[in-house]
């Protein structure tokens, strides 16, 4: 039955839309209220926009936007001049109240412009709204089998059931810094599962040299001889962080994120799935520290200066603790960010930053050399120098010393008193072997070394 009897004209609802458009120009709120409303119904939340900037206007409307919008009016400001029962037939009604616009369909993943490195390994990029889009159309999946940790659950029936394990802080965070834009752009792994007995649906269209388009087309059919999935190995939390920064940006605008993320895309069977898993590793049981090599900033930036301009350091430092022991390397980014930041450089000093870089690599580089030429392994000092947490020190004494005019005799007699100094009590006491390493004890640590002999 009708909540209202005697049904008042359209025509009197444009104009009260009319009216909340030029009076609530500058009410977010209610504004955003709408755009949700747009959204719930598949429709442009860009519409929205354009009718508050003037772009649009009432009469442009479906009465399938008119609606919506008069109903999220009606919600958000309690006011039954906006009740659309007011305006429109039960039947209509129910129409609207049924309506979702069929969301866009795509049935194959296209990896446009990708490089073949072999038949069984491709690299290249994917958009944002492509990574959005193939979740969203289940293309890419993240099953058990080559999950690096799932999480266990225990039921009403006390049987224990396996769930993805997502940390919905670390999404919500990357999305944030997705939206800010200040992140840096990692690879994600991407495998089109290989199965005995099958031939999935895989084609590359090759263009210049090993240059070309890689068109997959998912088959979820068991049964067929061309049974094609496609798996995420690497990346599961920052795809979902770029989902999520996708969707809050086209509630918003109606516009698609624009953006871009490296991608390998492997064609591997389940062994070799786990094996990629497993080398990739969990990259760290701290999800800060993660975030923290996703974030560009100015100390990123001045630290990959530095590690750019090394011999010692370019290539060989990785992101995390755990990369650094696993790739054997000898620092690792996280960690020297860290120091920079203890050290209180001003990195937002564009016209000293250059210099200040120049000056520490030159102090790191020279160190080094001087340790290695000089090394006799005599000292615990000597078999310990390259401890990943012994550049908290290096960058110490470069930063320190970064405005003298150093000579050879200096370095010698830092590194004699590294040496003479550096025991298996200080490493215990300053954990230089461990990822939980404090850092501003170990900056101290170093200043004094500095101090007793420059």
């Amino acid at each position: 039955m009708s909540k209202h009897k005697i049904k008042k004209d359209v025509q009197e609802l444009n104009i009260l839309l009319s009216k909340i458009i030029d009076n609530e120009v500058d009410n977010f709120k209610l504004q955003k209220e709408i755009n949700k409303s747009f959204c719930e119904k598949g429709l442009n939340p860009k519409f929205v926009k354009y009718l508050f900037s003037g772009t649009k206007v009432v009469s442009d409307m479906r009465d399938i936007e008119k609606m919506t919008f008069a109903d999220a009016c009606y919600k958000s400001l309690n006011d039954d001049k906006f009740n659309i029962y007011r305006y429109y037939s039960d039947n209509k009604i129910t129409e609207w109240a049924n309506y979702v616009n069929p969301s866009e369909k795509i049935n194959e993943i296209y990896c446009e412009d990708f490089r073949r490195i072999n038949l069984h390994e491709y690299h290249g990029d994917f958009t944002y709204e492509q990574v959005y889009k193939y979740m969203k159309n289940k293309l890419w999946l993240y099953p058990h089998s080559t999950q690096r940790s799932a999480e266990c659950s225990e039921i009403a029936d006390n049987s224990i059931i396996r769930e993805i394990n997502i940390n919905n802080k670390a999404v919500n965070e990357i999305s944030e810094i997705i939206l800010n834009g200040k992140f840096e752009p990692t690879e994600i792994i991407i495998n089109c599962m290989l199965f005995k007995g099958k031939t999935p649906q895989v084609t590359f269209e090759k263009r210049y040299k090993e240059i070309g388009d890689l068109i997959i087309k998912p088959n979820y059919d068991l049964n067929s001889e061309n049974y094609t999935i496609c798996t995420i190995l690497d990346g599961y939390h920052r795809i979902l962080g770029i989902g999520k920064a996708v969707e809050l940006h086209y509630e918003k605008t109606g516009e698609w994120l624009s953006g871009k993320i490296a991608c390998k895309l492997v064609l591997a069977d389940i062994v070799r799935a786990k094996r990629i898993v497993e080398l990739v590793f969990k990259r760290t049981d701290d999800d800060k520290t993660w975030l923290k090599i996703l974030e560009q900033s100015d100390y990123t930036e001045f630290v990959d200066m530095i590690v750019s301009n090394s011999y010692i350091l370019k290539g060989n430092v990785a992101d995390t603790y755990e990369q650094c022991k696993y790739n054997k390397k000898i620092t690792y980014k996280v960690i020297l960010t860290d120091t920079i930041k203890k050290l209180k450089i001003d990195v937002a000093n564009k016209s000293s930053t250059l210099f200040t870089t120049i000056d520490m690599t030159k102090i790191i580089d020279t160190l080094f050399n001087l340790i290695e030429e000089t090394n006799k392994k005599n000292t615990l000092f000597d078999e310990v120098y390259k401890l990943p947490n012994m550049f908290i020190g290096y960058f110490t004494i470069a930063y320190i010393l970064k405005d003298k005019d150093l000579q050879l005799n200096d370095y010698l007699k830092i590194l004699s008193n590294m040496r003479k100094k550096i025991d298996m009590s200080t490493i215990m006491d300053l954990k230089l072997s461990v990822k939980q390493c404090p850092i501003n004890k170990v900056i101290a640590y170093f200043e004094n070394i500095v101090s007793e002999v420059i």
